[in-house]
């Protein structure tokens, strides 16, 4: 590829309705794989088929249509679903990676709501740019962002919450490290809110602006467990 700002996998579909994570949206990119390095080749998929062509739909307008990558490499990219939440705010997700020792090297994820789920495994993010609004960084992965910015875009949407990490149980090793990062954007933000009863999310060196909510954390569905 040529860059995560011109090299591009584009896809437009979001969730019929707002209940939930992880609900029927599918993911522009969608990784199972695993040891999966993104270093090597540039994808791009970009749909203009109106909602009401039976070949790619799946009923009630509902789109599916996503990159399934199997091992191998990809080399710099961006991952955008260009679904920018205008009708309500609904999951929109960019990439679901759910493979172990997944890799991301110099990727940009661009979404609304629920941008990155970052499904289960290990998973390392270095120097990628992450952008969205509402939980945009979810799901349970064993996960280290390291360099990376997160930026929160402008939405009617207030507050926003950068992070929905799902962690269930003491025992349980996932977990979100974000390490020398740069957290940015244009309207005040959470740091996150408890998906799960024992969430853990770390921020290590990391600079934040002005954005960032002096309480921090939004129990959500974990309260009593603060």
């Amino acid at each position: 590829g040529e860059g995560a700002h011109r090299t591009s996998i584009e896809w437009g579909d979001h969730s019929p309705d707002r209940r939930g994570h992880g609900g029927k949206a599918t993911a522009t990119f969608t990784s199972s794989a695993s040891s999966f390095v993104a270093a090597g080749i540039a994808f791009k998929v970009k749909h203009h088929t109106e909602p009401n062509d039976s070949h790619f739909s799946l009923g009630g307008g509902f789109h599916h249509a996503c990159v399934q990558i199997k091992p191998s490499l990809i080399r710099t990219f961006l991952l955008q679903n260009t679904y920018d939440g205008s009708v309500n705010i609904r999951q929109a997700l960019a990439a679901a990676i759910s493979g172990d020792k997944s890799s991301f090297y110099n990727c940009s994820f661009i979404g609304f709501q629920d941008t990155l789920f970052d499904r289960k495994g290990r998973h390392y993010f270095k120097d990628c740019y992450i952008e969205g609004v509402m939980d945009f960084i979810f799901g349970n992965g064993q996960s280290i962002y390291e360099g990376c910015t997160i930026s929160l875009i402008r939405s009617a949407m207030k507050p926003g919450f950068m992070t929905a990490q799902g962690r269930g149980s003491p025992k349980d090793p996932g977990g979100f490290v974000f390490k020398s990062c740069n957290v940015t954007g244009f309207q005040e933000t959470y740091l996150g809110r408890a998906w799960g009863a024992y969430s853990r999310v770390i921020f290590y060196r990391t600079f934040m602006s002005g954005i960032i909510i002096p309480q921090g954390w939004y129990a959500w569905n974990a309260i009593g467990h603060e």
